[in-house]
């Protein structure tokens, strides 16, 4: 982990900004609420 977080950081003082995942939700769509007592 270390090793990629000074990677990280050393691309970020090369292009003298931060870089940080896109914030964009692409999961599945809305799905109906199941109750606790129906879940298998």
């Amino acid at each position: 982990r270390i090793t990629g977080w000074c990677a990280h950081v050393i691309e970020q003082q090369d292009h003298n900004r931060l870089m940080r995942p896109r914030a964009l939700y692409t999961g599945p769509s809305r799905r109906e609420y199941v109750p606790l007592d129906r879940r298998t």
